[in-house]
C-alpha cells in the first residue's frame, strides 16, 4: 500500500474512482474539472492535483487539493472530493492528513458531507461562515443605489490590477461569469459567479467573489442582470455580522471550514465551485 501525489498518468483512473464515489456526477464532470485544474498556477510545496492511495495495482482512494496564491496572500488549498473504497476506508484519514500537512498556508473544506465535519474538526478546521443568503427576483425592483454592473471583457484588464486581471481570465476559462462592480467611489472590483441548480432544476448564481456587503447593496442591478439570463436567485455566503437587507438567510447552511486562518467571506476564487462547478 502506498500514498503519493496524483500524477498526470493517474488522471484517467482518478476520474473512474471519483465517478464511482460520487455517482451523481458524470465522468465528464471530473474530466472537465481536472482539465481546468491545469490552469491553476503551481504553488511551491503543494501537489498539482492532490493525493491518492494505491494498492493491488490500482488507485483505491483519492483526495483532490486545489491550491492557489493571489498577490502576497498566503497559499490556500481547498480539500475536495475525498473518496476511498470500502475495503481501504480505515486508511482514509491518512489522505486527509497528507492534504493538510503544509504548515505555511491555510486550508479550506468548503462542502464537507455531514459525516466528514467531525473529521475536519478533529484536524483543526473551524467554520468561518454562519450560513448563506438567498437574493431573489424581488431585488430586481430595487434601485441601483449608485451601483453599476458591467460584463468584464479582456479589453478592460487595464482598469484593474494585473493579478486580478489574471484571476478574471482564469475564471472565464473555467466557465464562470465575470462582472465588474462599481459605485463611483471605490476602485472597481470583480464580481464572479457560476450558475448552479437548486434541487436540480431552479437556476441560481453561486457568488464566488465579491464583498458580501457590496453584493447585497448591489442586489438590484445584480438580479436585473441575472433575470435577463434566466437565473432566478443568487446565493452568497454570510457571517454572523452580515446584514442581509431583508433577504432570506439560512443560518447553519453550507458552512465553510478553514484551518490556519480564513479567507474573506464570499471569496471562493479558484475553489472547487469555480474549477469544477457547483
Amino acid at each position: 500500500m502506498s500514498f503519493r501525489e496524483i500524477g498526470e498518468e493517474d488522471l484517467p483512473e482518478v476520474v473512474t474512482l471519483l465517478a464511482e464515489g460520487f455517482p451523481r456526477r458524470r465522468p465528464n464532470y471530473w474530466r472537465r474539472g481536472l482539465a481546468n485544474m491545469r490552469a491553476l498556477p503551481p504553488v511551491p510545496g503543494y501537489p498539482r492535483h492532490g493525493y491518492l492511495l494505491e494498492e493491488d495495482g490500482a488507485v483505491q482512494g483519492v483526495i483532490l487539493l486545489l491550491s492557489t496564491k493571489i498577490n502576497n496572500a498566503a497559499p490556500r488549498a481547498n480539500l475536495s472530493s475525498w473518496y476511498v473504497r470500502d475495503a481501504y476506508r480505515t486508511k482514509a484519514p491518512i489522505l486527509y492528513q497528507l492534504a493538510t500537512m503544509q504548515d505555511h498556508g491555510l486550508h479550506v473544506n468548503l462542502s464537507p458531507a455531514a459525516h466528514v465535519v467531525p473529521i475536519a474538526k478533529a484536524f483543526g478546521f473551524k467554520s468561518y461562515t454562519s450560513g448563506v443568503c438567498l437574493i431573489d427576483a424581488r431585488a430586481s425592483l430595487r434601485p441601483a443605489r449608485r451601483w453599476r454592473l458591467t460584463r468584464y471583457r479582456p479589453v478592460l484588464a487595464g482598469t484593474i490590477s494585473a493579478p486580478m486581471a489574471e484571476v478574471a481570465a482564469r475564471h472565464l476559462g473555467y466557465g464562470c461569469s465575470v462582472l465588474m462592480l462599481q459605485n463611483g467611489v471605490a476602485p472597481p472590483e470583480l464580481l464572479i459567479y457560476r450558475p448552479k441548480f437548486i434541487k436540480g432544476c431552479i437556476p441560481c448564481a453561486q457568488i464566488l467573489h465579491g464583498s458580501t456587503d457590496h453584493v447585497l447593496a448591489a442586489a438590484g442591478p445584480l438580479m436585473r442582470h441575472l433575470l435577463r439570463r434566466g437565473i432566478l436567485f443568487a446565493l452568497v455566503d454570510i457571517g454572523e455580522a452580515t446584514r442581509t437587507d431583508g433577504f432570506p438567510s439560512y443560518p447553519g447552511h453550507c458552512l465553510r471550514y478553514s484551518k490556519g486562518g480564513a479567507p474573506e467571506i464570499g471569496d471562493l476564487l479558484d475553489s472547487e465551485y469555480a474549477v469544477f462547478g457547483p
